[in-house]
Protein backbone atom coordinates (compact mmCIF):
# COMPACT_ATOMS: atom_id res chain seq x y z
CA UNK A 1 0.00 0.00 0.00
CA UNK A 2 2.76 2.45 0.96
CA UNK A 3 4.72 1.74 -2.22
CA UNK A 4 1.71 2.16 -4.49
CA UNK A 5 0.35 5.33 -2.85
CA UNK A 6 3.82 6.86 -2.78
CA UNK A 7 4.32 5.87 -6.41
CA UNK A 8 1.14 7.55 -7.58
CA UNK A 9 1.88 10.65 -5.48
CA UNK A 10 5.41 10.87 -6.91
CA UNK A 11 4.08 10.44 -10.45
CA UNK A 12 1.63 13.33 -9.97
CA UNK A 13 4.44 15.44 -8.52
CA UNK A 14 6.62 14.73 -11.56
CA UNK A 15 3.84 15.66 -13.98
CA UNK A 16 3.21 18.91 -12.09
CA UNK A 17 6.90 19.83 -12.20
CA UNK A 18 7.02 19.24 -15.95
CA UNK A 19 3.83 21.11 -16.83
CA UNK A 20 4.65 24.04 -14.56
CA UNK A 21 8.15 24.55 -15.92
CA UNK A 22 7.79 23.55 -19.59
CA UNK A 23 5.63 25.56 -21.96
CA UNK A 24 3.16 23.69 -24.13
CA UNK A 25 2.83 20.72 -21.79
CA UNK A 26 -0.47 21.67 -20.14
CA UNK A 27 -2.29 18.62 -21.50
CA UNK A 28 0.14 16.38 -19.64
CA UNK A 29 -1.77 17.37 -16.53
CA UNK A 30 -4.54 14.97 -17.44
CA UNK A 31 -2.18 12.09 -16.73
CA UNK A 32 -2.78 13.15 -13.14
CA UNK A 33 -6.17 11.45 -13.34
CA UNK A 34 -4.18 8.58 -11.81
CA UNK A 35 -4.54 10.52 -8.54
CA UNK A 36 -8.04 9.08 -8.26
CA UNK A 37 -6.47 5.65 -7.73
CA UNK A 38 -5.46 6.85 -4.26
CA UNK A 39 -8.95 6.80 -2.67
CA UNK A 40 -9.57 3.38 -4.25
CA UNK A 41 -6.38 2.01 -2.73
CA UNK A 42 -7.29 3.39 0.69
CA UNK A 43 -10.73 1.82 0.34
CA UNK A 44 -9.12 -1.57 -0.17
CA UNK A 45 -6.71 -0.85 2.70
CA UNK A 46 -9.63 -0.03 5.01
CA UNK A 47 -11.57 -3.12 3.97
CA UNK A 48 -8.57 -5.40 4.54
CA UNK A 49 -7.48 -3.57 7.71
CA UNK A 50 -4.04 -2.78 6.30
CA UNK A 51 -3.82 0.55 8.14
CA UNK A 52 -4.39 0.94 11.87
CA UNK A 53 -6.36 3.97 13.11
CA UNK A 54 -3.28 5.34 14.90
CA UNK A 55 -1.09 5.05 11.80
CA UNK A 56 -3.88 6.59 9.73
CA UNK A 57 -4.05 9.56 12.13
CA UNK A 58 -0.31 10.21 11.86
CA UNK A 59 -0.47 9.91 8.07
CA UNK A 60 -3.44 12.28 7.85
CA UNK A 61 -1.81 14.92 10.04
CA UNK A 62 1.46 14.59 8.16
CA UNK A 63 -0.24 15.10 4.81
CA UNK A 64 -2.13 18.07 6.22
CA UNK A 65 1.24 19.67 6.98
CA UNK A 66 2.53 18.89 3.49
CA UNK A 67 -0.61 20.32 1.89
CA UNK A 68 -0.32 23.53 3.90
CA UNK A 69 3.29 23.92 2.78
CA UNK A 70 2.28 23.40 -0.86
CA UNK A 71 -0.28 26.20 -0.50
CA UNK A 72 1.96 28.60 1.42
CA UNK A 73 5.25 28.06 -0.42
CA UNK A 74 4.16 26.46 -3.68
CA UNK A 75 2.10 27.43 -6.70
CA UNK A 76 -1.14 25.86 -5.45
CA UNK A 77 -4.32 27.70 -4.45
CA UNK A 78 -6.28 26.66 -1.40
CA UNK A 79 -9.57 26.08 -3.24
CA UNK A 80 -9.95 22.50 -4.45
CA UNK A 81 -12.83 23.42 -6.75
CA UNK A 82 -12.60 25.56 -9.85
CA UNK A 83 -12.82 29.28 -9.09
CA UNK A 84 -12.02 32.26 -11.26
CA UNK A 85 -8.49 33.62 -11.05
CA UNK A 86 -6.75 30.48 -9.85
CA UNK A 87 -3.02 30.27 -10.55
CA UNK A 88 -3.33 26.52 -10.99
CA UNK A 89 -6.48 24.44 -11.10
CA UNK A 90 -6.52 21.66 -8.52
CA UNK A 91 -9.30 19.48 -9.87
CA UNK A 92 -9.27 19.67 -13.67
CA UNK A 93 -6.73 18.26 -14.13
CA UNK A 94 -5.97 16.99 -10.62
CA UNK A 95 -2.92 18.55 -9.00
CA UNK A 96 -0.42 17.35 -6.43
CA UNK A 97 -2.43 19.24 -3.81
CA UNK A 98 -5.53 17.24 -4.76
CA UNK A 99 -3.58 13.98 -4.54
CA UNK A 100 -2.32 14.98 -1.09
CA UNK A 101 -5.81 15.98 -0.05
CA UNK A 102 -7.09 12.53 -1.08
CA UNK A 103 -4.43 10.86 1.08
CA UNK A 104 -5.22 13.13 4.03
CA UNK A 105 -8.99 12.71 3.88
CA UNK A 106 -8.88 8.93 3.41
CA UNK A 107 -6.40 8.51 6.25
CA UNK A 108 -8.46 10.66 8.62
CA UNK A 109 -11.61 8.77 7.62
CA UNK A 110 -9.93 5.46 8.52
CA UNK A 111 -8.83 6.97 11.85
CA UNK A 112 -12.38 8.15 12.60
CA UNK A 113 -14.09 4.98 11.36
CA UNK A 114 -14.32 3.17 14.74
CA UNK A 115 -15.98 6.19 16.40
CA UNK A 116 -18.30 6.67 13.42
CA UNK A 117 -19.23 2.98 13.57
CA UNK A 118 -20.15 3.23 17.25
CA UNK A 119 -22.21 6.37 16.57
CA UNK A 120 -24.00 4.75 13.63
CA UNK A 121 -25.17 1.87 15.83
CA UNK A 122 -27.75 4.18 17.36
CA UNK A 123 -31.13 3.28 15.81
CA UNK A 124 -32.10 6.83 14.84
CA UNK A 125 -28.70 7.52 13.27
CA UNK A 126 -28.79 4.26 11.32
CA UNK A 127 -32.35 5.01 10.18
CA UNK A 128 -31.21 8.34 8.71
CA UNK A 129 -28.17 6.65 7.17
CA UNK A 130 -30.34 4.09 5.40
CA UNK A 131 -32.61 6.83 4.03
CA UNK A 132 -29.60 8.79 2.79
CA UNK A 133 -28.03 5.75 1.16
CA UNK A 134 -31.27 4.92 -0.61
CA UNK A 135 -30.97 8.22 -2.49
CA UNK A 136 -27.22 8.76 -2.57
CA UNK A 137 -27.08 8.88 -6.37
CA UNK A 138 -30.00 11.31 -6.43
CA UNK A 139 -28.10 13.67 -4.14
CA UNK A 140 -24.94 13.26 -6.20
CA UNK A 141 -26.62 13.98 -9.53
CA UNK A 142 -28.94 16.80 -8.55
CA UNK A 143 -27.10 18.94 -6.01
CA UNK A 144 -24.98 20.61 -8.72
CA UNK A 145 -27.95 21.73 -10.92
CA UNK A 146 -29.61 23.03 -7.76
CA UNK A 147 -26.46 24.90 -6.74
CA UNK A 148 -26.07 26.45 -10.20
CA UNK A 149 -29.73 27.46 -10.21
CA UNK A 150 -29.43 29.17 -6.83
CA UNK A 151 -26.34 31.09 -7.96
CA UNK A 152 -28.00 32.18 -11.20
CA UNK A 153 -31.12 33.43 -9.42
CA UNK A 154 -29.09 35.34 -6.85
CA UNK A 155 -26.93 36.87 -9.59
CA UNK A 156 -30.01 37.93 -11.56
CA UNK A 157 -31.32 39.64 -8.42
CA UNK A 158 -27.99 41.44 -8.05
CA UNK A 159 -27.09 39.57 -4.85
CA UNK A 160 -23.56 38.56 -5.79
CA UNK A 161 -21.76 36.29 -3.39
CA UNK A 162 -18.01 36.13 -3.62
CA UNK A 163 -15.11 37.50 -1.55
CA UNK A 164 -14.98 41.26 -1.45
CA UNK A 165 -18.73 41.76 -1.85
CA UNK A 166 -20.83 43.24 0.97
CA UNK A 167 -23.07 40.93 3.00
CA UNK A 168 -21.00 37.86 2.03
CA UNK A 169 -21.73 36.00 5.27
CA UNK A 170 -25.45 36.83 5.26
CA UNK A 171 -25.87 35.80 1.61
CA UNK A 172 -23.95 32.59 2.31
CA UNK A 173 -26.31 31.69 5.14
CA UNK A 174 -29.38 32.48 3.03
CA UNK A 175 -28.06 30.43 0.11
CA UNK A 176 -27.29 27.54 2.43
CA UNK A 177 -30.87 27.52 3.75
CA UNK A 178 -32.32 27.78 0.21
CA UNK A 179 -30.04 25.00 -0.99
CA UNK A 180 -31.03 22.76 1.91
CA UNK A 181 -34.73 23.14 1.14
CA UNK A 182 -34.23 22.74 -2.61
CA UNK A 183 -32.07 19.62 -2.33
CA UNK A 184 -34.46 18.10 0.23
CA UNK A 185 -37.35 18.62 -2.20
CA UNK A 186 -35.42 17.09 -5.09
CA UNK A 187 -34.41 14.18 -2.88
CA UNK A 188 -37.99 13.44 -1.85
CA UNK A 189 -39.31 13.79 -5.41
CA UNK A 190 -36.61 11.95 -7.36
CA UNK A 191 -35.44 9.28 -4.90
CA UNK A 192 -38.11 6.80 -6.10
CA UNK A 193 -36.47 6.81 -9.54
CA UNK A 194 -33.39 5.32 -7.91
CA UNK A 195 -35.29 2.49 -6.24
CA UNK A 196 -38.29 1.69 -8.46
CA UNK A 197 -37.94 -0.12 -11.81
CA UNK A 198 -38.54 2.13 -14.81
CA UNK A 199 -40.66 0.71 -17.64
CA UNK A 200 -38.64 0.25 -20.79
CA UNK A 201 -35.34 0.77 -18.99
CA UNK A 202 -34.94 -1.65 -16.10
CA UNK A 203 -35.22 -5.33 -16.81
CA UNK A 204 -33.64 -8.68 -16.03
CA UNK A 205 -29.87 -8.57 -16.15
CA UNK A 206 -28.30 -10.43 -19.05
CA UNK A 207 -24.64 -11.18 -19.68
CA UNK A 208 -24.30 -12.23 -23.33
CA UNK A 209 -20.88 -12.56 -24.87
CA UNK A 210 -19.62 -11.70 -28.32
CA UNK A 211 -18.86 -8.67 -30.48
CA UNK A 212 -22.22 -6.99 -29.80
CA UNK A 213 -21.60 -6.88 -26.05
CA UNK A 214 -18.04 -5.70 -26.61
CA UNK A 215 -19.26 -2.87 -28.86
CA UNK A 216 -21.98 -1.79 -26.43
CA UNK A 217 -19.60 -1.86 -23.48
CA UNK A 218 -16.99 0.14 -25.38
CA UNK A 219 -19.53 2.77 -26.43
CA UNK A 220 -20.79 3.08 -22.84
CA UNK A 221 -17.24 3.59 -21.57
CA UNK A 222 -16.61 6.26 -24.21
CA UNK A 223 -19.89 8.00 -23.37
Amino acid sequence: LAVRVTGVYAFVALIDVVRLHTSGTGLLGYLNMTAWLIPAMFGVAYRRELLSPRAALYLGLGMLGVNLMLCLAGPYDVSLVGVEGQRLANISPPSLLMAGHAIMMCALAIWAAPAITRWAQRPRVWWLTVIGNSGAMTLYLWHIPALLGVHLVFDLLGWYRFPGQPHLVLLSIIQLIVMGGLVAGLFAKLRPLENSPLPGWDGPATTPTGWRSLAVGTLLCIA
